[in-house]
């Protein structure tokens, strides 16, 4: 498996692109969303999904006429040991962001399907299958990932369009939720969610070019906040802010509350399913976009040898926290301060570097990393 794995285009983009950025939605996330925003949590990821895609758009300005990928453009326009420290932050991101995932996942496995499994068999058991995956490359993760996502999207619209008779609009109220003030600042504070949209710009060398990542983002990502944006407004329509910050699994809730007929009801167990296989997909790819930053960073010839190690210690990590509530209040630590920093900060500071570099006329970059 070498971290120069071919040539993908713009579906195996979009899929990576959305895979990342749309799945924590399945964890507790939403209830501090809520919690903040009340009746115009909707708004919440529209606000830093608009902010998030015009700083991308900025860094791929750069990143066309500063040739390579994220690790070489900052290279040529920083040096390499801010190129390297740069890489050290997102390997950051992506690593912690997975043994997250993985202890989320593991928890809310045992919450909804199998209360007496051991906890660190559920543990095994996701980063198992995150290895094997590993072992076969990024190219055949994203295609099954891209082959996931309509599923994935059609079984949430379906449960949205279920609970449309449940829908109590005078739940949105008030509109603007605690104030548009609030609203928008606490929408700016969490862009750091949507740093996994990074991951294009870092995957560069396997992507056809750099209008293969502008469409995958624009898609991938449009979707990602479309999808979302439903999400939360079928949760509130139904559930209200009052109770909905009080949902440890919403959109599990969501599922819970579909009552059709006699014939269609309890469909939970089936979105437990798609839940299990989307999960290991999204802790798979985070696994693999850190171990890749380490084979850009060090120039490995492959990253076979580090998959083992890799997703041990990302294990190990996931259950250090005594519980899920310390987890979520970590995670919401994380969005809020740390993922900005790879989200908004650092994509700010290389199109700065370039700028500054063109008005004082340097116009042919040294070789970077």
């Amino acid at each position: 498996m070498s971290y120069q794995s071919g040539k993908m285009g713009i579906s195996e983009g979009m899929a990576l692109v959305f895979m990342v950025t749309f799945v924590p939605v399945f964890q507790s996330i939403w209830s501090i969303t809520i919690d903040r925003a009340e009746g115009a949590a909707w708004m919440i990821p529209v606000i830093n999904g608009i902010l998030t895609i015009c700083v991308f758009l900025l860094l791929l300005y750069v990143m066309e006429r500063v040739p390579g990928d994220l690790i070489d453009v900052s290279g040529k326009l920083l040096g390499r040991p801010v190129a390297m420290l740069i890489g050290l932050v997102y390997f950051a991101h992506f690593y912690i962001e997975a043994a997250l995932l993985l202890r989320e996942f593991a928890e809310n496995t045992l919450l909804t399907a199998l209360p007496y499994l051991e906890f660190s068999v559920a543990i095994l058991f996701y980063s198992s299958v995150a290895a094997v995956i590993l072992y076969i490359g990024i190219e055949p993760l994203a295609r099954g990932a891209y082959i996931v996502m309509p599923v994935l999207v059609s079984g949430v619209l379906m449960v949205v369009i279920f609970l449309y008779p449940k829908f109590i609009f005078l739940q949105l109220a008030p509109w603007q939720g605690p104030g548009l003030t609030v609203v928008l600042i606490n929408g700016v504070q969490v862009s750091g969610f949507n740093f996994g949209l990074l991951l294009l710009p870092i995957l560069g060398r396997s992507l056809h070019d750099i209008a293969t990542i502008r469409y995958a983002a624009l898609y991938g990502f449009g979707l990602s906040i479309l999808m979302r944006v439903v999400m939360l407004l079928g949760f509130t329509l139904v559930f209200g802010a009052g109770a909905g910050r009080e949902k440890m699994l919403p959109f599990f809730e969501m599922t819970r509350a579909v009552y059709t007929s006699r014939y269609l009801q309890r469909i939970e167990s089936l979105f437990i399913l798609m839940w299990v296989i989307v999960g290991v997909l999204a802790i798979a790819l985070t696994l693999y976009v850190s171990i890749y930053i380490i084979g850009r960073m060090f120039d490995l010839p492959t990253l076979r040898p580090l998959v083992i190690p890799a997703t041990l210690v990302a294990a190990q990590i996931a259950m250090l926290p005594p519980d899920i509530t310390s987890v979520l209040l970590l995670h919401a630590n994380l969005i809020t301060a740390w993922y900005n920093i790879g989200a908004i900060i650092i994509p700010l500071f290389i199109a700065a570097a370039f700028f500054v570099r063109r008005k004082g006329g340097k116009k042919t970059w040294p070789s970077g990393c």
